[in-house]
């Protein structure tokens, strides 16, 4: 879970929005283009063309980033199919936030950082005729954001992109029969002190990090920064979850035979959004506490992981960081729920370690000891309800599975009982200041060794909740 702290990197962030703009040869936000004709670029010109995927690897549809372009693996199809086309400039690093897949498939979510933020532009693919045919694929551009660690953007069926973000979180409506548009579900700062937006509990100065919708229930992180420019703790971080039946209770009204139903549609969720930061509707309610929140060895607020599915919650409970700067050391218990809902608890005190008030639910994964304040670690459940953590190394519950040295923050997949993880293999940086990486996706089932699954790739996603 990571959320930007509002304004401490806006000028950072602003060269990074403006260079992920001649990236992808867009216009304004929420422009809409076919890929741009494809330049290889420096980073990946040892790469063969077209990647080669282990047979014996999953035979479900998944993408992942391969020589800097997305492409995916079709269910029955042996030769992967290349989804972007882009124009990359040279001379820059380029890192690549999780592959998000919409609930059918249609929409593929991914962001862009370029030079040394962590967050860059928030695009999306429309796979609608492209995945097996041989159109283009229609790339859009969002006003929005999203960051390179955890999860800050997420999907509500194939209707909205939802993110979080140092603005707020915000609904970003592709749906919309009067074009796409974006909603504010939360705001930063209340303009009026009296007034409340629904998380009472996290208060201002504050971020939005994590999100993933499961359902008709978004989770996400709100981060209270009551310490920012500290060195280690810059505050605390609570885990919500929102009911979105009242937008899908909208979205069923809209009839595209009709076009009076359009307005009508944007006029209810127009309500329905401005009363929601009124705190009228669209109430968020407290699933657990996430603990501190601490910093990175860029000055990035890093919050507790956590992952959702069906009515299984895994989350992290920060404590005690001790060290300072890079060298600092994160404690935390990973906690396991098989309810919807935690418990509602209070804001711990910053730099306190978390006290719930429902003791964590059961504890899991407790050999996990200590991490770098720099591992990012992420979350991930099976189907059989099996959680593995993956950051600095990966380790697999009850399992003796232990891979030390993954190093790289995106999020790992479950395929049944295989786990599907980005292993960095090697990292240059070089005098001028251009970091380039070389990864590799990786499989592994408990108590075996890994394998490569494709060389070079990284960000493996699946078309949905395998």
């Amino acid at each position: 879970m990571r959320g930007m702290r509002h304004g401490w990197r806006g000028i950072l962030l602003a060269a990074s929005l403006a260079l992920a703009i001649i990236f992808v040869g867009c216009a304004s936000g929420g422009a809409t283009h076919a890929t741009a004709p494809h330049t290889t670029p420096t980073i990946s010109a040892q790469l063969p063309h077209v990647p080669v995927i282990a047979a014996s690897g999953p035979d479900h549809t998944y993408a992942f980033v391969y020589g800097n372009q997305v492409w995916a693996h079709v269910q029955g199809v042996k030769t992967p199919v290349q989804l972007t086309h882009l124009t990359q400039p040279t001379g820059i690093t380029i890192r690549w936030g999780p592959l998000v897949w919409s609930q059918s498939g249609k929409y593929l979510a991914f962001a862009l950082a370029l030079g040394q933020s962590s967050a860059g532009a928030l695009e999306y693919i429309d796979t609608t005729d492209c995945l097996t045919g041989n159109s283009p694929c229609q790339l859009h551009q969002t006003p929005g954001t999203g960051s390179v660690y955890g999860h800050t953007y997420s999907w509500y069926r194939d209707d909205m992109l939802v993110y979080g973000s140092g603005a707020g979180l915000t609904f970003y409506d592709v749906a919309d029969p009067n074009g796409a548009r974006t909603w504010q579900a939360r705001i930063v700062y209340n303009a009026d002190s009296t007034a409340s937006i629904g998380d009472d509990q996290c208060a201002t100065p504050r971020s939005y990090g994590d999100t993933q919708v499961v359902g008709e229930t978004l989770y996400y992180t709100c981060q209270t920064l009551s310490n920012p420019g500290a060195l280690t703790v810059v505050g605390s971080a609570l885990l919500y979850q929102l009911d979105l039946s009242p937008i899908g209770a909208i979205e069923a009204t809209y009839d595209p035979t009709n076009q009076s139903t359009a307005f009508t549609r944007d006029e209810s969720l127009g309500t329905l959004f401005n009363q929601a930061i009124n705190g009228q509707t669209l109430q968020g309610n407290v699933v657990a506490s996430l603990g501190s929140v601490y910093v990175d060895q860029q000055g990035e607020p890093v919050a507790g992981a956590w992952a959702a599915r069906g009515t299984t919650l895994v989350y992290q409970i920060v404590g005690a960081v001790n060290g300072s700067s890079a060298n600092a050391t994160v404690n935390a218990r990973i906690c396991v729920s098989r309810a919807t809902v935690v418990v509602n608890q209070a804001t711990p005190s910053p730099g306190a370690t978390a006290s719930p008030t429902n003791t964590c639910g059961s504890p899991i994964l407790t050999n996990v000891g200590a991490l770098s304040v720099n591992a990012h670690p992420q979350l991930a459940i099976a189907a059989n309800g099996t959680v593995a953590l993956s950051g600095a190394l990966l380790v697999i519950q009850n399992s003796a599975t232990v891979i030390a040295s993954i190093n790289w923050p995106g999020p790992p997949a479950w395929a049944g009982n295989i786990l599907l993880f980005t292993q960095l293999d090697n990292q240059t940086t070089s005098a001028s200041g251009v970091t380039r990486y070389l990864t590799s996706v990786e499989m592994v089932q408990p108590g075996q060794e890994p394998t490569t699954l494709i060389a070079g790739a990284a960000n493996l996603a699946f078309q949905s909740n395998q």
